[in-house]
């Protein structure tokens, strides 16, 4: 169940619903603004945690868009991100979530169209992509990912300890197979494509 666009009270009112009729996998984001009403509908749920399936974002880096505030400083990917993924556990009141990705990547690859050093776009990752590795190390993510990453993004990532394990992106028929080679590219290092 995805709670885009609801607020708080709405995100619990569609979460406990969707847990009553068998769903288990929540989808949610810390720039949505509204994880509080889910992390409670998953409390009133009387679902044993380990049976939900809880996957949250962080914000890129230096989005001045983003609607939390929460990443919008180009110079301090990292310890937003530090910050970030405490308040995911904190809003949703769990110890750990299954799944974090980063919702979309640094802010200067939607100017260049691409990741890359020039612009700071591949330090801007590496920096947010160390406090997820951090995170996950910690034991708070059973998996960690991305969102929206394209190859050169993921060549930021290259040197990473833990390599990203999702992509989610949007994917339809009608891109076809294999839309810029982004699906066997991913396949090829191990990462699993989620639309």
């Amino acid at each position: 169940a995805g709670v885009y666009q609801y607020n708080s009270s709405e995100a619990y009112a569609s979460v406990s619903a969707a847990l009553k009729v068998g769903f288990r996998l929540l989808d949610n984001a810390l720039d949505y603004l509204n994880q509080d009403g889910v992390g409670k509908a998953i409390k009133d749920s009387g679902i044993p945690r380990s049976e939900i399936f809880i996957e949250t974002k962080i914000p890129g880096c230096g989005n001045p868009l983003d609607p939390a505030k929460a990443s919008s400083n180009w110079f301090t990917c990292y310890q937003d991100s530090v910050t970030n993924l405490q308040a995911n556990l904190d809003q949703l009141g769990v110890d750990y979530v299954d799944l974090v990705i980063i919702h979309f990547p640094p802010m200067p690859s939607f100017i260049t169209r691409s990741c890359n050093d020039w612009s700071g776009g591949c330090q801007m990752a590496r920096a947010q992509w160390q406090a997820m590795e951090e995170f996950y190390h910690a034991g708070k993510a059973r998996s960690i990912g991305v969102s929206n990453y394209c190859q050169s993004c993921f060549e930021c990532l290259d040197n990473a300890t833990v390599f990203p394990m999702v992509n989610q992106l949007m994917y339809h028929v009608g891109m076809g197979v294999d839309p810029r080679g982004l699906m066997s590219y991913g396949a090829g290092r191990g990462v699993v494509t989620q639309a």
